[in-house]
């Protein structure tokens, strides 16, 4: 519960930037609960079909959807952070060998 009180007082006081991991579409009960937050998705890192929303506030570059032709191009999202982490920190091999990091994908 005290999550959620956050999570209102969060979208209607604030511009919350939202990243959408693993589907590419808000949740319809989160987006009745919060209208807000569907305005501030900013990003979508997904393995499954794009529905195509949030092209308004979802540029292109900000689009990792690894789906094409009815297939999924990798197995699950986890993979999709592992290769932006990568790309962001082309030093960072060892990192994802980190405990923490493990748990996180």
């Amino acid at each position: 519960e005290n999550s959620s009180t956050l999570l209102h007082i969060l979208t209607s006081k604030h511009n919350v930037q939202t990243t959408l991991l693993d589907h590419n579409v808000l949740a319809p009960k989160l987006t009745k609960m919060y209208p807000l937050l569907e305005n501030g998705i900013v990003s979508i890192i997904d393995h499954h079909l794009d529905q195509g929303l949030y092209h308004n506030s979802v540029q292109d570059v900000h689009r990792k959807i690894a789906f094409s032709h009815d297939v999924a191009l990798a197995g699950s999202a986890c993979t999709l952070v592992a290769e932006a982490f990568l790309q962001h920190d082309k030093m960072a091999t060892h990192n994802l060998l980190n405990k923490d990091i493990a748990t996180l994908l």
